[in-house]
């Protein structure tokens, strides 16, 4: 799909954004680190899906200043960040297949394969319990939020 959308811009009169290189996502995306600072205070761990990296790295980029833990997530099927090889999976906007251009891993301290099945059964009960809906792309942050604290509770 990149590579269409390239043939198109060099074929014509076309703008191309190109999300996987564009450093103003991490400005943009700063400000809801910002935010989420102000609203919060202290955050200590912060996770976040990678599709472009813009999103994750943006709000590490000002909540990190303050000792947050920041933990990238990526389908397990298609665990590249982790070293894995890429392939298949089912979650929208996330999980490339390959190390986004944005990625900056000396940012990022931890990242967790999460398996798209947990994922999908963590986001019908947080419907269904908690009237949260989350689409696709919110299914792995979910899953890994409410382990730390089931973990808490247990021990």
């Amino acid at each position: 799909m990149i590579d269409a959308a390239t043939r198109i811009v060099q074929q014509s009169n076309s703008y191309q954004t190109d999300q996987f290189r564009n450093r103003d996502s991490l400005i943009g995306y700063g400000g809801i680190g910002t935010e989420l600072s102000h609203q919060l205070g202290r955050i200590d761990l912060f996770c976040g899906a990678v599709g472009t990296a813009g999103m994750l790295l943006g709000v590490a980029s000002k909540v990190c200043p303050s000792g947050t833990e920041i933990v990238a997530l990526e389908p397990a099927t298609t665990a590249v960040l982790g070293g894995e090889a890429a392939g298949a999976h089912h979650v929208e906007g996330i999980g490339v297949g390959f190390v986004p251009p944005l990625y900056d891993a000396s940012m990022v301290d931890r990242v967790v394969a999460v398996d798209e099945g947990r994922a999908k059964e963590t986001a019908r009960r947080l419907a269904c319990e908690e009237g949260l809906f989350a689409g696709d792309l919110h299914r792995p942050q979910h899953h890994r939020r409410h382990r730390p604290r089931r973990r808490t509770r247990l021990g």
